[in-house]
This record gives C-alpha cells, structure tokens and sequence, in this order.
C-alpha cells in the first residue's frame, strides 16, 4: 500500500500509481527500484553478453537532438557501452513512423526495449505489445489522436524545420495503433512529473494504474532531471531478457 506523506517528497514506495488520484500531489518510485538493483549486480555480465539494444522514441515534432535523447545518449556511451542504442529520426506520419520502429527492432526482437517520450510513449506501448517487450514511458501521450486533432494542418518540426500536413488521416491511423489494455502492465515503466504544461499527468496514472510508476511532484513536459532515472529506466528494460 501507498505510504501516506504530508507535504510533497521526491518519491513514496507504492506498488502502482493508483493512489495518486485521491492523494492529488504525491509522488511515487514503485517497487521496480528493488529488483531493478540486484539485477545489475547479479546479471550485468549477463546482458553485456546478450547485445542489449534500446530504441528511444522522440516525440511529436522533435528529433534524436532532443535534451533528453541526448543526454541519455551520452550516459550509454559512457556508462553501458556494450548497449546498442538506436535513436530514429522519425517520419511524421504515423504509419511510416512505426514501420522505421518496427524494422529497427526486427533486428533483435527478442532483446530490445524501448524508451518513448510523449508521443513516442504512445508509440512504446504499440511496440512493447507487438513484441512482448519492456518499455519506460516519459509523460507519455495516452490518447495522441484526441489530442493532436487541434495539429491538423501545416506543421513544422522544432529541431529540423521540415514542414509536413497532418491530416485526419493520419489521425485515424493513430487511433488504430492505440493499445486500449496492455496484456502485460507489469512490462511497462510510466514516468510522469505532475507539472506536465502539454499533457494531464493524470491521464497516463489512470490508464497506467496497473504499471510500476514514479511519479513526480512539479517537473514538465521534457521531465525534468530525467538523468537521475537513467540506471533504474535501464535496470528495469534489460529483465527483458529474463521473460
């Protein structure tokens, strides 16, 4: 069960996020950080020697330049350079962006998790349930096609530039991709920051109820200070290899 705190704390052992709804600001870091450590410790020769591979998922109109995805990019390069670390820079376009996903983790399906932010949660959780994968999702989109209606027309990517038209078509292809009941919630990681300007935090915690979470009082839509999840994101993708 949740342990009740009176003012805002960085995290509270919670087995799920559920609680969060009546507690209104608390934060979580869930069971997974536990388990999560002895794996490393015990295995990490183990998964050196399984050629682990990542796929981040950027979000709507960003690219593998992101902060985050650039930040977590130089932690793997310093910090697990055995891992193979593949950071898309995604089409626009729905279906044309999970074919590039889908033929990146074809690769290795069996030994691949994913990491999506925004958008590219949405996207995560598609792919986890395709492959029976691990995935950590940062304040991930839960419904992109509700929300992205208001982006019909012409857009511009924040780090490229290129232009494109976002019609209701690709809109529809969204909501065909959306995984209403993950079969296996236990797989999924949520990460969420109660401030998220773009998204309601507690739409992800609903949905998600049934996930690990940690969930953070304050932050914003880039989750702020995301490198002090880094270890546990990873710890938490590589059990893959043990299902």
């Amino acid at each position: 069960m949740p342990k009740m705190i009176s003012r805002p704390a960085t995290a509270v052992l919670c087995c799920t996020p559920t609680g969060i709804l009546k507690q209104k600001w608390c934060a979580w870091a869930s069971w997974y950080a536990m388990p999560m450590r002895r794996a490393v410790t015990t295995s990490s020769t183990d998964f050196c020697s399984m050629s682990f591979s990542i796929v981040y998922i950027h979000g709507f109109n960003s690219s593998p330049q992101s902060h985050k995805a650039q930040q977590f990019q130089r932690w793997i390069a310093a910090q697990h350079p055995e891992i193979t670390l593949h950071i898309p820079a995604l089409k626009p376009f729905p279906l044309d962006a999970i074919k590039q996903l889908e033929d990146l983790t074809a690769l290795a399906p069996q030994n691949t998790g994913f990491i999506g932010s925004s958008l590219g949660g949405f996207y995560a959780v598609y792919l986890a349930e395709k492959f029976q994968a691990r995935a950590v999702l940062i304040n991930p989109a839960v419904r992109p096609f509700d929300s992205l209606a208001q982006y019909l027309g012409e857009n511009k990517n924040f780090h490229t530039q290129e232009s494109y038209v976002l019609t209701q078509q690709h809109v529809d292809d969204l909501r065909a991709l959306y995984v209403a009941a993950p079969t296996h919630p236990e797989h999924l990681l949520l990460l969420t920051q109660t401030g998220d300007e773009t998204l309601n935090f507690r739409e992800a915690v609903t949905h998600f109820q049934r996930s690990p979470a940690v969930i953070e009082y304050g932050g914003d839509h880039a989750f702020q200070h995301a490198e002090k999840h880094f270890q546990h994101m990873l710890s938490f993708l590589q059990q893959t290899t043990r299902l």
